[in-house]
């Protein structure tokens, strides 16, 4: 018997995804086939973004959440985009209060001094990883440890200035916090709910986590913060870093056509300026119209444009011989087919 409903309340079937563009949830079912999911009837296409984590401050806007599965990459992260004049902050007192009561314990060994410091965080882990042996979740435990310690030591040597861990305690505080900032990072385990209009998954390769005598719900439990981390956007998704749940369509990055095309608008309009230019210097023969363009360099103006493309393409191509030649060849094709307008114009304007 179908029960009444007396407050006239609209029913949303919990497989339906009312956040999510399609192209995120397209993602998410190729990734998790075995979960009922669905974009909304009206929901956007959206779009995916595969990025570098150097390209990070250059693409964050006011109001953009990063999200990682380990703290250590956002504490790295987030000092580094305050090093930019970015405000940013890490989600949660509590992961601060955590990584300053292991400080705590660190002040605490026989002979500590925080001259030594290094040597100091070196021997707390040393007893620490002597504590896990032969514990069930020992690997899982070796993670957590390295993943703190590693915060710490990305605080430590940010804070130059520093004279003691009071000092450090001090800027953790600073740097963690439960209220939203101009650019907020959090864990995926924090940010469990949220969503954000943009969502940057920083260091993807770390989802899932996996180690040893690692346990069936374990891998499930990991497998689900992947599953959160994906599903936290309401526009566009950017993944920071290479993968093996997400390859672009393209074999590119998402946002790569698009920078490569642009910087290949630019050196045209620049080939097109000098072939203009070209066209009224009587001083250039006919034979050199023809042998000159095997050398980008004769147009000043293509040197312009090769430094242009070089400086847009390099998210493409890391490699900079395989740049330069890429660069060379189109530019050169270009320097050829102005040349032969040129000549056609000139021929013209003989007749």
């Amino acid at each position: 018997m179908r029960r009444a409903n007396p407050a006239r309340a609209t029913e949303l079937p919990l497989s339906i995804c009312y956040r999510c563009p399609r192209s995120h949830i397209a993602l998410v079912k190729s990734i998790f086939p075995y979960i009922p999911i669905e974009a909304a009837p009206d929901a956007i296409e959206g779009i995916i973004h595969q990025i570098e984590s150097k390209d990070i401050e250059k693409l964050v806007k006011h109001g953009d959440i990063i999200i990682a599965r380990k703290t250590a990459p956002l504490v790295s992260l987030c000092i580094r985009l305050i090093s930019q004049g970015i405000k940013a902050t890490v989600k949660g007192r509590d992961v601060g209060d955590f990584l300053k009561k292991e400080l705590d314990q660190i002040a605490k060994l026989p002979g500590y001094s925080f001259k030594f410091f290094n040597d100091a965080v070196a021997q707390y882990r040393e007893i620490k990883l002597q504590q896990y042996l032969n514990l069930d979740n020992e690997d899982e435990l070796k993670q957590r440890l390295a993943d703190r310690l590693e915060a710490i030591a990305t605080i430590y040597q940010s804070q130059t200035h520093a004279t003691s861990i009071e000092s450090l305690k001090y800027y953790i505080d600073e740097l963690f916090s439960d209220e939203n900032s101009p650019v907020t990072l959090s864990t995926i385990h924090k940010f469990k709910g949220g969503e954000g209009k943009r969502i940057f998954v920083h260091k993807a390769g770390d989802m899932p986590m996996v180690w040893r005598n690692q346990r069936d719900w374990q891998l499930e439990q990991e497998q689900n913060l992947l599953y959160v981390a994906l599903t936290r956007s309401k526009s566009e998704l950017f993944i920071v870093g290479e993968c093996d749940w997400y390859k672009p369509p393209s074999g590119f990055a998402s946002d790569a056509p698009n920078v490569a095309n642009t910087a290949l608008t630019q050196s045209t309009q620049c080939a097109n300026t000098a072939t203009d230019s070209l066209t009224t210097d009587k001083q250039i023969s006919t034979s050199n119209a023809v042998t000159e363009p095997e050398n980008d360099d004769y147009f000043p103006l293509c040197r312009q444009a090769r430094e242009e493309l070089d400086k847009e393409l390099t998210p493409i191509f890391k490699n900079s011989n395989s740049r330069a030649k890429f660069i060379k060849t189109g530019l050169t094709q270009l320097s050829q087919a102005m040349v032969r307008r040129s000549r056609t114009e000139r021929q013209t304007t003989r007749q």
